[in-house]
């Protein structure tokens, strides 16, 4: 009985260790996405703008007349946290760290 105790206690140590790194590594994930939204929102300065100026000017009919403003700035979002984008800026955040070109 003491053998199967120290077995699962072992186990328990294991897992346990397991799920720091894998919070570790989905924190660093959650961290990077951030980064990269920031960068996004930098890079789509000129449509949030034209949408926020549109809706002000529009208000409650925002939905309506500013479609093509929210759609331009969608559009715009997308093709910088795409997972493909999200993929490239992991790889290059990687080669920074590891001091490499």
């Amino acid at each position: 009985m003491g053998d199967n105790q120290n077995n699962t206690y072992s186990s328990i140590r294991k897992n346990d260790k397991r799920d720091d790194r894998l919070s570790f590594s989905n924190y660093a994930e959650h961290t990077l996405r951030k980064e990269l939204n920031s960068i996004a929102l930098k890079k789509c300065d000129e449509f949030t703008r034209q949408f926020g100026e549109c809706s002000r000017e529009q208000g409650l009919l925002v939905i309506f007349k500013c479609r093509n403003q929210l759609n331009a700035l969608n559009g715009c979002l997308k093709t910088y946290n795409s997972d493909e984008e999200f993929e490239k800026y992991k790889l290059v955040k990687e080669q920074e760290l590891k001091g490499l070109p």
